[in-house]
């Protein structure tokens, strides 16, 4: 009996094209197998991170240099020392964008953090592959102050044109529980110009808790104010964390009134030193 018959079968069972392609099948399976294993067994290795610290309100880009990354990665931050479960709707751990460059640098696109430490995750099917504790630092960035003299015009009604004295100061309220809360606007002259006309009056509902507006008729009343300001990037300027600018709202609130006005006019800087700030 021959091995391959005249129908092309092996042992006149199994056709010769088939028993070929499953020979190869068999050979290149535990190959692909073998390499796959290798490359997954490969340690991971986080080298450097470039910049290790950012500063709130700047581009969240990191460059990571290291070896072994691979494509299908998952790269996470959580608060530094805080246990690390790798899902991403988990309250303390955000997924951040996995861009891989080469086997040795990634770049991560990060969302916009708070100030703190972060712990660096790189995750694959579910395993922690390599991580860096406290690899990120993110700071509050030190904006140089001064002080400017600013013009704002407000509308109130006319009863309370007299509640506007030289000397009032801004009550400054801080907009967050880590929001810093520095030296208040002042009041340095009021002048009525006797000009109405029909705004929205604010004053406090009953509960003391909330500003009601309701159409009134206003006096115009030009105030000059000194306030402390902070440049955050150039000529970007702001008193108590808010944006100020001309052609900006400004709202003045003390102890007996609470108005809003419109900016009109803001002097030069007259830089001061820094006090420090108390969070």
């Amino acid at each position: 009996m021959t091995v391959i018959d005249r129908d092309g079968r092996v042992l006149g069972r199994v056709n010769v094209i088939d028993a070929c392609a499953f020979l190869l099948v068999l050979s290149v399976v535990p190959a692909a197998l073998a390499a796959y294993s290798a490359l997954r067994d490969r340690p991971v290795h986080i080298n450097a991170i470039r910049p290790h610290h950012l500063t709130v309100g700047s581009p969240m880009r990191v460059q990571i240099d290291g070896a072994q990354f691979r494509p299908y990665f998952e790269a996470f931050i959580s608060p530094a020392g805080q246990p690390f479960v790798p899902i991403d709707s988990h309250a303390s751990v955000q997924k951040v964008a996995y861009l891989l460059s080469s086997p040795s640098l990634v770049q991560l696109e990060l969302p916009e953090l708070s100030p703190g430490d972060y712990d660096l995750y790189f995750v694959e099917h579910g395993r922690v592959v390599a991580s860096r504790p406290a690899g990120l630092v993110v700071r509050q960035p030190e904006y140089p102050e001064g002080v400017r003299m600013m013009k704002v015009q407000f509308y109130p009604p006319p009863p309370s044109v007299s509640l506007i004295q030289v000397g009032d100061k801004d009550i400054v309220e801080p907009r967050g529980p880590s929001s810093f809360v520095g030296a208040p606007a002042v009041v340095t002259a009021v002048d009525l110009r006797r000009e109405r006309r029909e705004v929205v009056d604010m004053h406090l509902t009953p509960a003391q808790d909330s500003w009601f507006g309701q159409p009134m008729i206003g006096e115009l009343v030009e105030v000059t104010l000194r306030v402390p300001v902070s440049e955050i990037r150039p000529n970007a300027w702001t008193y108590s964390e808010a944006s100020i600018r001309v052609g900006g709202l400004f709202t003045l609130t003390t102890d007996r009134y609470r108005f809003h006005g419109i900016v009109t006019w803001m002097g030069p800087i007259e830089r001061v030193a820094s006090e420090g700030r108390s969070q």
